[in-house]
């Protein structure tokens, strides 16, 4: 776990911002030299305008005190950004390499992955929002700057999918391409970047797996999503409770406590609540806070039951690593929808192909995963509850297209590009 590798400065954005228009004026002059000032031109100007206003006003809103020496404001770069950059930079490169392959301008072909690339980002985060709404009230208010802050993560994968699918659709419609023919090219490298980006999941600690006893497994140091998650329930004690649903929820009942445990030395019983707990970091060592409290209720009576730093556990208990077992099923995902790409039968074919088998291994993971809670008054997470609806929604545009849709073949690719001129 690397969540943080560096963190950039506030007085290096202007520098930053100089040598982003410097490229814009480089890359838009080639352009303009070699083929006019066509449509891809304007496209690609809308790309390096939005990242300048990102530069300009978005990373400012989003930096926070600097945490070393607490001079200025920075904003960290984390290993989750990290590598989700890198998958979506694998994605596009194989986007691109394809779309030379198929007689399609590859610049077409970029423009559309900025497109997929921004709404997706979009899609995923309004997902995760929406799934985790409590978090982004303070004080009865809903705190904007939380919900447009994802430097630490707070992504998720089908709102990205849902996303970026929108956006694409509507972008192939106004450049008049076949869209279910594109969206072919694109599904293999969609799996190629969320391959990649699962490692930044990894770094970040989201996205964790249960607690195992078995091997492989992995524990998540203290400041961890997973470590926090097991404070919650208890489990780092030896105790467990269910995780909260709400940000106030109490009376949280104990179902075990293990025989030997730090909870049951310190007196708690299954059958307890946990009406409260509360920890703080340590002033002498960042590694560990100073003490957990856990406020345990028995009957009508409470108690506060306090572990100190040297009860306290430094790691998170074992759990199943899902963050690899993510990525390493998406690669999977990856290499079969891309070596079967040249045998399809009709358009739409290798899209359908991924809403069905990605969906499938997602549900299966999500039963060893413990990040997410059952919705509806079920057990299923909302990416199972996803995962049935894509893989139906797969199933129908198979069969549609097996029906009413045919391949589109490279000469018609290059008819669609050469009528945009």
């Amino acid at each position: 776990m690397q969540q943080t590798f560096l963190f950039i400065h506030e007085n290096w954005l202007n520098p930053l911002l100089g040598i982003w228009s410097l490229i814009a004026l480089i890359t838009l002059g080639v352009m303009a030299a070699r083929r006019g000032v066509a449509q891809d031109f304007w496209s690609t100007l809308s790309f390096f305008v939005v990242g300048g206003v990102i530069i300009k006003f978005v990373v400012p809103f989003v930096m926070v005190e600097d945490p070393v020496d607490g001079e200025g404001r920075v904003l960290a770069i984390r290993g989750y950004g990290f590598f989700l950059l890198v998958g979506v930079l694998a994605g596009v490169g194989l986007a691109m390499h394809r779309s030379r392959q198929l007689g399609l301008n590859p610049d077409i072909t970029l423009n559309l992955c900025f497109v997929l690339f921004a709404t997706g980002i979009l899609g995923a985060r309004v997902f995760y929002v929406i799934q985790y709404w409590p978090e982004f009230q303070e004080g009865g208010s809903v705190s904007i700057r939380r919900i447009v802050n994802m430097t630490e993560g707070g992504l998720v994968v089908y709102g990205s999918i849902i996303g970026g699918v929108v956006g694409g659709i509507l972008f192939l419609r106004t450049q008049k391409l076949p869209v279910l023919a594109v969206l072919d090219i694109l599904a293999p490298c969609m799996m190629i970047g969320l391959s990649i980006g699962r490692i930044g999941c990894l770094m970040n600690g989201c996205c964790w797996g249960g607690v195992c006893d078995t091997q492989p497994s992995i524990q998540f140091p203290e400041g961890s999503p997973p470590y926090a998650r097991h404070v919650e329930t208890g489990e780092l004690f030896g105790m467990k409770a269910p995780p909260l649903k709400e940000e106030n929820d109490s009376g949280r009942k104990i179902s075990v406590v293990h025989s030997g445990s730090p909870a049951e030395t310190a007196g708690i019983r299954a059958g307890d609540e946990i009406m409260a707990f509360d920890y703080s970091p340590n002033p002498n060592d960042a590694r560990l806070p100073e003490e957990i409290v856990y406020l345990i209720r028995r009957g009508n009576g409470d108690k506060k039951i306090v572990f100190d730093d040297d009860e306290i556990p430094s790691v998170s208990l074992p759990v199943h690593p899902v963050q690899i077992y993510s990525s390493v099923n998406a690669f999977f995902v990856f290499l079969f929808l891309w070596f079967y790409f040249p045998s399809r039968k009709r358009d739409g074919q290798v899209l359908g192909l991924l809403m069905i088998i990605y969906p499938i291994g997602r549900f299966l993971l999500e039963i060893i995963r413990s990040d997410e809670l059952g919705q509806f008054g079920t057990q299923l997470t909302i990416s199972q509850l996803t995962s049935i609806a894509s893989i139906l929604g797969g199933i129908f545009l198979l069969v549609f297209g097996y029906y009413r849709l045919k391949r589109t073949e490279t000469l018609e690719m290059r008819e669609f590009d050469a009528k945009k001129g």
